[in-house]
């Protein structure tokens, strides 16, 4: 009995040390790169920031994040338009960094102009993009410093295809966790996996090569339910509202009691009620306070608002767990989970 028990404590002694090698194994597969996120506010209105790290000195910006944009753009020191935006957000001194190349293509967006320029992108791990390609302007755009994430090309100026091609990621895409800046609870970027912690249920994915989920109804406080016939709308947390045309928006907000400026009384944000959202079969909830916004005119205004394409604002997205998987161009949505959790697994979609 004493020979059978020695035998029994020595094999499974081993079969604990290959379970303990082979998860860690498991773990070590998942290759990614993460950068926090937090909310500020410009114009009144709250956007998600991140910080990046560029050049031979290592300089540290602060960058908008924007997944309904493309590529990231910073603005240069020399910048002789820097207003309160650009000093809070801070400038790149490309002169300073011997590792920086002007590329001399211009670029313009969000009324900012300047050049492409190439230099290295590190990773608050140490990991380094080598000649990551960006923009420079030397005028105050619209949003000072972004971070665009929409981009779907196979070039330097992908960050989720170069962080790929230096081996920190195994997939070209990335996941989107909000967080809760009511409670300071900071959100995260995560380039190459997925946060199985922060987000309830399974995610419900959807094959469209432009990168966006369907809106499938709107259901009032009342119990009122408006179709949206699947219409495509993007993850976008550089806005705020929901983009819609006026034949949507219109009638929503007429039922929800607009006056005729399309205003509510600003106390409805402190009522306990909520509306829900369907996108392809996932239902949330999204409380009043979230849903009506303040103007800087002091009046309050729904989330729906006639604009350019179809869009659903950081407001409303806050309450989802969002990935995109450039390589099979599916997107995928789960209700959030705020937690300190992290769980994370390959891409699985």
């Amino acid at each position: 009995m004493h020979s059978f028990y020695s035998i029994g404590s020595a094999t499974l002694s081993k079969l604990l040390v290959v379970l303990v090698l082979t998860f860690c194994s498991v773990v070590e597969a998942v290759k990614y790169e993460s950068l926090d996120v937090w909310v500020d506010h410009l114009y009144w209105m709250p956007f998600y920031f991140t910080n990046v790290t560029l050049g031979s000195q290592k300089q540290n910006v602060t960058v908008l994040v924007d997944t309904g944009s493309y590529y990231l753009y910073v603005e240069d020191v020399q910048n002789t338009e820097c207003n309160s935006i650009c000093k809070k957000l801070g400038t790149f001194d490309s002169e300073h960094s011997t590792t920086f190349h002007n590329l001399s293509v211009p670029f313009n967006e969000f009324s900012a102009k300047g050049f492409y320029g190439a230099d290295d992108f590190l990773y608050p791990d140490g990991k380094k993009i080598s000649q990551y390609q960006f923009a420079v302007t030397r005028n105050q755009g619209t949003y000072g410093n972004i971070l665009g994430l929409a981009s779907r090309l196979e070039d330097a100026r992908n960050i989720y295809w170069a962080t790929k091609q230096i081996g920190a990621a195994d997939t070209q895409g990335y996941s989107f966790y909000a967080g809760d800046y009511t409670k300071g609870i900071v959100g995260k970027y995560i380039i190459g996996a997925l946060d199985r912690a922060k987000y309830e249920g399974e995610l419900q994915v959807f094959d469209h090569e432009e990168l966006k989920f369907p809106f499938t109804t709107f259901t009032l406080a009342d119990g009122q339910v408006f179709q949206m016939n699947n219409t495509l709308m993007l993850f976008d947390t550089g806005a705020r509202a929901i983009g819609v045309a006026k034949e949507i928006a219109d009638p929503i907000n007429k039922a929800l009691g607009a006056d005729e400026k399309g205003h509510f009384p600003c106390s409805w944000r402190n009522l306990d009620k909520s509306v829900e959202f369907n996108l392809g079969g996932l239902n949330f909830s999204v409380p009043y306070s979230d849903f009506f916004h303040t103007n800087p005119d002091g009046s309050c205004s729904s989330a729906f608002q006639i604009g350019v394409g179809n869009l659903m604002g950081s407001d409303i997205s806050r309450h989802l767990y969002f990935a995109a998987n450039q390589e099979t161009k599916k997107v995928a949505i789960a209700k959030i989970k705020v937690t300190d959790e992290t769980d994370m697994i390959p891409f699985n979609f």
